[in-house]
């Protein structure tokens, strides 16, 4: 029923290991999250974990529609762009101060 009579094109196929490939570390992060914590709570930190995930997509929907619909079409791609920039270096900080306190 919902099968392609032609074969994907090249960009397609790259859109594809896009995907997969920023899904993988989503999927799996919370395994070593679950693996750390006492077994009577691990139910409820995964769920936390999933839930807030879950709240996180639909804001960055709503922020990125408002973005698209109300500044310009590159607009989400801009934003979230300067955010993960913002996080890549807020985690370079956060890695140098341990490494300082550890010395």
């Amino acid at each position: 029923m919902f099968m392609r009579r032609e074969p994907p094109s090249a960009t397609q196929r790259r859109r594809s290991a896009a995907a997969d490939v920023y899904q993988g570390p989503i999927l799996t992060s919370s395994v070593p999250l679950a693996q750390q914590r006492p077994e009577h709570n691990r139910g409820a930190i995964i769920g936390t974990f999933n839930l807030s995930g879950a709240v996180g997509i639909l804001v960055a929907s709503v922020a990125g529609g408002w973005l698209f619909d109300h500044w310009r079409e590159p607009g989400p791609f801009v934003a979230f762009g300067v955010l993960a920039f913002g996080m890549m270096g807020a985690a370079v900080l956060v890695n140098r101060r341990h490494h300082l306190r550890k010395h």
